[in-house]
């Protein structure tokens, strides 16, 4: 499912178990995150995929982390430098979606019909939409007002 608005696109990123492609309009190139949660609720850890679809038993490679909601690094852990692509992608992404953007004419960003925070597939047309379940998307609502 192709989702454009930056706040919904931030969140679902932040879900917990996020995976979704980045595809470059000009040139049609595409890299596919995980974003995972950690214990600390402001620290993200981003993977890309690097392995096959199917027979590859650990098809991602970690590349950095997102910290307070927003800002992307690179960690001594990670297995790809600032000049990689896929870590300029996601760059660049963090800071548009930090500024309340997502150019629709530079970047198409699609989740795979899975709930960003418990990674349950998605058959409801409003939870494809927001890219998290109904008991999901409920949960977020308060965690979002208890804070």
């Amino acid at each position: 499912m192709k989702m454009d608005d930056p706040e919904v696109v931030l969140d679902f990123i932040l879900g917990g178990k996020s995976i979704f492609t980045l595809v470059s309009v000009k040139t049609g190139d595409r890299r596919t995150y995980k974003v995972s949660e950690s214990n600390d609720i402001n620290l993200h850890f981003v993977h890309l995929r690097t392995g096959g679809e199917a027979l590859d038993p650990d098809p991602w490679t970690y590349i950095g982390v997102i910290r307070d909601g927003a800002r992307f690094t690179l960690t001594a852990k990670s297995k790809l430098n600032a000049d990689s692509p896929a870590v300029g992608g996601m760059m660049w992404l963090m800071t548009q979606l930090s500024a309340g953007q997502l150019p629709e004419d530079r970047v198409e960003f699609w989740h795979e019909g899975q709930c960003a925070a418990c990674a349950g597939r998605l058959t409801v047309p409003l939870s494809i939409k927001r890219g998290f379940g109904p008991h999901c998307w409920e949960v977020r609502k308060r965690r979002a007002l208890d804070r």
